[in-house]
């Protein structure tokens, strides 16, 4: 059996992460401490996801061999964001904890006319947590450019099973910054 080396296995990994900072469809915030400002638009999209060797596999539901396995299973709520720094559509796949932030603090400041902060604390799987915090009150002009957004179809994304995204499938609201 031909078993390649451990710098193979490597060379991979490093050109999934390259190929998914590239495309730019999913907000990515990969270090400690690093934060954006988001308008959240449209209806969220539950995925059930088992981590399996240190990957995220999209559950299938019924008759899902993990399950049976009793494999461990992760929620994650898809959201259509718009960046205000860049004015970018993204998908933000939140952790289950930080929806529920989000359900509260919706109650307080209406997603139609706030955005909000998202920073990530902590770096791998385990030890990861979000904040989600009010950032500001939109300007009528960020809340044009936003009406204006074609959000992407999160039933389709869960559809096709995982976030794994297409560099060349990425929309702009604007060229400039919602700012």
């Amino acid at each position: 059996m031909n078993r390649l080396s451990k710098e193979w296995g490597d060379l991979q990994e490093k050109l999934v992460q390259h190929r998914r900072t590239l495309d730019g469809k999913y907000l990515r915030l990969r270090n400690s401490g690093e934060a954006a400002h988001v308008a959240f638009i449209g209806n969220p999209k539950q995925r059930d996801q088992h981590w399996v060797n240190g990957r995220a596999l999209t559950c299938p539901g019924k008759g899902c061999g993990f399950c049976e396995a009793d494999e461990k299973l992760t929620v994650k709520v898809l959201l259509n964001t718009v960046d205000i720094d860049d004015g970018k559509l993204r998908i933000f796949e939140a952790p289950h904890n930080l929806f529920s932030d989000l359900f509260r603090l919706a109650q307080e400041h209406d997603l139609a006319e706030w955005s909000f902060s998202i920073r990530r604390e902590g770096t791998g799987v385990i030890n990861t947590r979000y904040i989600l915090k009010p950032h500001r009150e939109l300007t009528q002009a960020q809340k044009d450019k936003i009406a204006m957004a074609d959000p992407y179809d999160l039933e389709m994304e869960v559809a096709n099973g995982s976030s794994r995204m297409d560099p060349d499938d990425e929309a702009l609201i604007t060229e400039d910054p919602l700012d």
